[in-house]
């Protein structure tokens, strides 16, 4: 086991000395290698692992019956790690099954045997493999067919015999893997929508593949030192492959065969031991934007292509041609593309049936244009470029188009394509006056343009080579509000007459705001600065009814947004009155009255009844109502008093008054005393009433007196006869 680890660590020493060699090579054009070499050198040690046989998955009980942590949920997969498989078999197998799974931080290697593969899965989606090094098998890892939604991220895999990765299931994700010394380094077979990012792929015998497969991503990936093809896309449709390094590949740096419909963009390839980029029965593609330098014999060879788009591509100093295209190509578009510095031709077409220019204005930038009239294309087909520009003399510069940009948005800039083969420097102007400068390297000049305020701004660039040629371009930019202003939908209000005051808070905001009005109904009602804060209006009592109240907002653009909100007041409470004691009086008597005392926010009226008759109808303003007793014959009376506010909101009390007949009177003068006494037929209290005349009767005088004088005379004798009983 220790001698196979120190084979291992040899092999690995080897590597990174033949890196540390050719680390150096550098390209004229600033592109150097970006390999992280230390990425090498960080194999674990073997303590961190625990030793393990291999491992086989044949169904989602085989996870539970094998005790591996997890329940085969997105939230809780089982989990295979921190194992040290050393096998001539396969290590670990996943088959059949539909759970969560995750594979981490192992170690899988093989006594020196190449025959089995390091991790292989089989329709087992929903897996995940994980910072694991894998070395010394057939392939190092296979996501099998019908494995889908599976990742593979921050794993090594080196010395394996055919492929480091290899992915057949669809949905899958390949980043920041290191694949060296394989036989190839990914493969993309038979998939759809990938996304293969972030890779180095350095010392194996072919780089990457993409294979029989369809809306694949593949985009940022590093293949350096390759012996056979570094980028193979052969028999695939509708792929993005953008933005890769491609550095000194033993063969073509991009072999594209029997593809249709995919984009090549950004990507560079450096010094190929034959071609840039091959194409080979290749339709409908767009290249734009790619760097092909240094490469034997040609930049782009193109066999049998039709319909393509070559545009915007920087081809110089391969050894031989920048473009060429053989006899069966047709169709093709080639445009604003720099070809420069090959010793034959920059470009040669041999069939005559394609465009070297965009047919209205813009053909290519040729080193070798003398500035007049067609440019004629190498070969045997008499094809022309017919709108040439000439390159080394006035350095390019791509005119973009003015720019609109609403204010206070993000991610705004204005990007100039520009190309010199000896760039030096460029400078900013806005609005005709000097912003900055700085070192061009013959890259495209992009300004940051977020943050302006609402102006039309004049965006000149100005860009200079080494030997003093120049060119400028101006950009407008108008940066201009047209969002209105944001303002909350206000709940319609409800609320009673009478109570406190009601605010209403609208939430509003603006980034450039400017004032506010507020009508009720309809009608202008204030006008204020706006700050861009919430506004609140406060409602002062405005009395029973349906108000609407609008606000409206403005920015200083003019762009405005308002609310609607109905102010409903109304008065839903009834009157207050008092209930005044039932009264019970004699005939005859004065001064008795029922006083009511009540109150509303809003009076109207109020009538009395009695004995359900009106007997008074008026004007109610919340005082106390009182009406007189005075004059009732003997009976009983039922009063009644209804009141009505503005809203017809009612209160209502009834008092029951008792008038009683004048009791009769009897008078005896037994003795000189006077008794009299008075009887009624009720004894219910009643109001005292003050007399209505200040002088006494003599005859009443006589009449108390006689009754006093009987009352004795009644007494003496009763006490006469109970004496007499009892002797």
């Amino acid at each position: 086991m220790l001698r196979d680890w120190h084979v291992r660590l040899f092999f690995m020493v080897i590597l990174v000395s033949t890196l540390i060699y050719v680390q150096g090579v550098d390209t004229q054009l600033g592109h150097s290698s970006p390999v992280n070499h230390e990425r090498f050198i960080q194999i674990p040690e073997l303590s961190e692992y625990t030793n393990h046989s291999p491992i086989e998955i044949w169904s989602n009980q085989d996870f539970e019956d094998q005790g591996w942590p997890g329940n085969g949920t997105a939230a809780n997969p089982y989990v295979i790690e921190g194992l040290n498989i050393t096998t001539n078999e396969t290590g670990i197998l996943i088959f059949d099954t539909t759970v969560y799974y995750r594979i981490e931080n192992c170690l899988i290697s093989s006594f020196g045997s190449r025959d089995r593969t390091g991790i292989r899965t089989q329709n087992a989606p929903y897996g995940s493999i994980s910072n694991c090094t894998i070395d010394t098998h057939k392939e190092g890892i296979i996501v099998g067919r019908d494995s889908d939604f599976c990742n593979v991220t921050n794993t090594i895999c080196f010395n394996n015999l055919f492929l480091g990765i290899q992915i057949n299931g669809d949905y899958c994700k390949v980043w920041n893997n290191t694949c060296f010394g394989n036989g190839g380094g990914i493969r993309v077979g038979g998939a759809q929508h990938c996304i293969v990012y972030d890779n180095n792929l350095t010392l194996n015998r072919g780089g990457m593949v993409i294979s029989s497969s369809q809306f694949i991503d593949a985009y940022n990936n590093t293949l350096e030192y390759n012996s056979a093809r570094g980028f193979d896309v052969e028999f695939s449709d509708f792929c993005t492959i953008q933005q890769n390094y491609v550095f000194r590949s033993g063969d073509e740096g991009f072999f594209i065969e029997n593809i249709d419909e995919c984009t090549f963009i950004e990507n560079t390839v450096l010094n190929s031991s034959r071609y840039g980029f091959y194409l080979e029965d290749t339709r409908n593609c767009e290249f734009r934007n790619n760097i092909a330098a240094y490469n034997h014999w040609a930049g782009f060879v193109l066999d049998d292509a039709d319909d393509n788009d070559i545009i915007e591509n920087n081809v110089t100093q391969n050894s031989e041609i920048g473009i060429t295209m053989n006899i069966h190509c047709t169709g093709n578009r080639m445009y604003l593309n720099r070809l420069s510095l090959h010793p034959y031709d920059n470009g040669r077409d041999y069939s005559g049936l394609n465009y070297w220019d965009d047919g209205v204005s813009k053909g290519n930038y040729w080193d070798d244009y003398n500035g007049r009239g067609p440019y004629a294309i190498g070969g045997t087909g008499g094809a022309y470029d017919n709108y040439p520009f000439s390159l080394g003399i006035i350095p390019y510069l791509q005119h973009p188009e003015d720019l609109v940009v609403e204010y206070g948005s993000s991610d705004n800039e204005i990007f100039w394509d520009a190309y010199d083969v000896d760039p030096s420097t460029y400078e900013l102007y806005i609005d005709e006056v000097f912003s900055f400068s700085d070192a061009w390297n013959g890259s495209p000049i992009v300004i940051d343009i977020d943050g302006l305020a609402i102006s039309v701004y004049n965006y000149t660039v100005l860009i200079t080579d080494v030997l003093g040629h120049s060119a400028a371009d101006t950009v407008f930019v108008t940066v201009h509000d047209t969002i209105a202003p944001s303002i909350n939908d206000h709940p319609n209000v409800v609320f009673e007459y009478g109570s406190s005051d009601y605010t209403i808070s609208w939430a509003v905001s603006d980034l450039d705001p400017s004032t506010y009005e507020l009508y009720v109904d309809e009608s202008l009602q204030l006008s204020d600065a706006w700050n861009g804060s919430s506004i609140n209006i406060t409602l002062k009592d405005p009395g029973i009814t349906v108000f609407n109240y609008t606000l409206r907002v403005m920015d200083r653009s003019g762009n405005s947004a308002s609310d609607t909100v109905l102010v409903t007041v109304q008065d839903i409470i009834s009157p207050t009155v008092n209930s005044p004691s039932d009264i019970e009086l004699e005939e005859g008597m004065t001064g008795y009255n029922i006083t009511w005392v009540s109150g509303d926010l809003d009076p109207s009226s109020y009538i009395i009844y009695r004995n359900e008759v009106v007997i008074e109808n008026d004007v109610w303003n919340s005082a106390q109502i009182t009406i007189s007793l005075d004059g009732l014959p003997a009976g009983i009376y039922n009063f009644t008093l209804v009141l009505f506010d503005g809203s017809g909101n009612t209160a209502v009390d009834c008092v029951i008054v008792t008038v009683t007949e004048i009791a009769s009177t009897t008078t005896s003068s037994p003795t000189s005393t006077t008794s009299t006494s008075t009887t009624s037929d009720t004894t219910t209290a009643s109001p005292t009433v003050e007399p209505t005349s200040g002088q006494v009767d003599p005859q009443m005088i006589l009449v108390v007196a006689g009754l006093g004088v009987t009352i004795v005379t009644i007494l003496i004798i009763a006490i006469i006869m109970f004496r007499k009983g009892k002797t």
